[in-house]
């Protein structure tokens, strides 16, 4: 049996969704209001209870962090060309960590092929093997993938945008005080109410609202990937430690993926009559810089709800804030410590790192160089076995626009090999 060291040795005690407090309790404030947030070319957000518009179109300018509601433009190069290759690694076999220092929430072994799954319609998801598997270099150009340009031969989903109050659920009050927050689901039109469907969560949703929509229509109607909705949410207010947005995405733990479970996704079955599928193989969750480490942190702590995973220059360094003593790096604590030293979990990783991203001339030692940080994590996932994709970005800085807007659709593809498409 592995013998952790006694700081991580905690077992991660399993919430009871249902008995998180008022369980995302109703707010009396207004669903839908607030500051907006319009898309690019084609359309606009619509606010109010339901509001909804067809996908918009465009290229959201920015791949960059968001901080107190808004995104920041990161730059990068915007020539042309850049490509990434398929390669393989090692195919995924395993079981899940029961219990332990970063153990899934329920345990419990997962079979020889943690891949393998039977979805709440009885469909099968099998191991797609490696294609795509490995460590790839792309840029230094990059050119726009025509996913990200709305298509008019194909079926438009709807953009609904929905605001979340800090008084709907106990889990985040609000580091600072009450707030409240936006968010945006999109719904594809092949999408039929009431039945269960795949989803994808993403973090800092306003940066991939003229982003999503139009990939997915296009993606969807080709059949690259499942009929699926997209949750897009916004952090709370500020960014970094001592934050809200950093107390969401930067803790390592299970306070986020619950307050996803209890909260956001009862709340979009209230207002849209969507239904979520209940299989893990059908739950991905995406981001970049906390977003990602949140998205990451997400599908570690629960592999029973997530297991597929983008990440844009993932902040997988010494961020949390407060910080806890069971892990005292944050986020650096999954490359040093976690993925290497549990057993392996179900859990599918498409990540991205930049030459210029964040903290570039800061030591290892710092725990606070991206590059490092990312390039560490996907060495130890790819040494375990993961199914993991990691691309680094010639001439490209943090969570880089041009890199998102190249990338994206091929991530997403990758990401849901395996899953069936009708």
């Amino acid at each position: 049996m592995l013998q952790l060291p006694p700081r991580r040795a905690r077992v991660i005690a399993s919430l009871s969704l249902v008995c998180l407090l008022g369980a995302c309790a109703q707010s009396s404030s207004k669903d839908g209001g607030g500051n907006g947030g319009s898309t690019g070319a084609g359309g606009s957000t619509t606010s109010g209870t339901g509001g909804t518009t067809s996908s918009a179109g465009g290229a959201i300018a920015s791949g960059g962090d968001t901080g107190a509601g808004g995104s920041t433009a990161t730059g990068g190069s915007t020539a042309t060309g850049g490509s990434s290759a398929n390669g393989g690694s090692t195919a995924a076999g395993g079981s899940t960590a029961s219990g332990g220092s970063g153990g899934s929430a329920t345990g419990g072994s997962t079979g020889a092929n943690p891949d393998a799954a039977v979805d709440d319609s009885g469909i099968v998801v099998a191991d797609p093997g490696t294609m795509g598997d490995g460590d790839f270099t792309i840029g230094p150009t990059y050119k726009q993938a025509p996913e990200m340009t709305a298509n008019p031969n194909v079926p438009h989903g709807a953009l609904n945008m929905f605001t979340i109050a800090s008084t709907e659920s106990p889990i985040f009050p609000g580091v600072t005080g009450p707030y409240t927050r936006q968010g945006w689901i999109y719904i594809p039109k092949q999408y039929v109410s009431g039945t269960p469907a795949p989803f994808i969560i993403a973090q800092d949703g306003r940066d991939y609202i003229t982003r999503l929509p139009n990939i997915l229509d296009s993606m969807i109607a080709a059949k690259r990937v499942p009929v699926m909705l997209a949750v897009m949410v916004m952090a709370g207010p500020g960014d970094g430690k001592g934050s809200e947005r950093g107390h969401e995405y930067d803790t390592v733990g299970t306070d986020f993926v619950n307050w996803v479970e209890s909260c956001v996704l009862p709340k979009m079955t209230k207002l849209y009559g969507v239904k979520f599928t209940t299989s893990p193989e059908g739950r991905a969750t995406m981001g970049g810089s906390s977003g990602a480490a949140a998205a990451f942190t997400m599908a570690w702590f629960r592999p029973d709800l997530y297991r597929r995973v983008i990440s844009f220059s993932g902040t997988f360094v010494n961020q949390e804030s407060p910080v806890d003593p069971m892990y005292p790096d944050g986020a650096w604590e999954y490359p040093v410590h976690l993925v290497p030293d549990n057993p392996m979990k179900p859990i599918r990783m498409w990540m991205e790192a930049a030459e210029m991203d964040l903290g570039i001339t800061n030591t290892e030692a710092s725990m606070r160089n991206w590059l490092i940080a990312n390039q560490k994590m996907a060495a130890a996932l790819m040494a375990k076995g993961y199914h993991t994709h990691f691309d680094y970005a010639l001439s490209a800085m943090h969570n880089d626009a041009n890199v998102v807007n190249q990338t994206l659709p091929s991530a997403l593809e990758w990401l849901w090999r395996g899953y069936p498409i009708p």
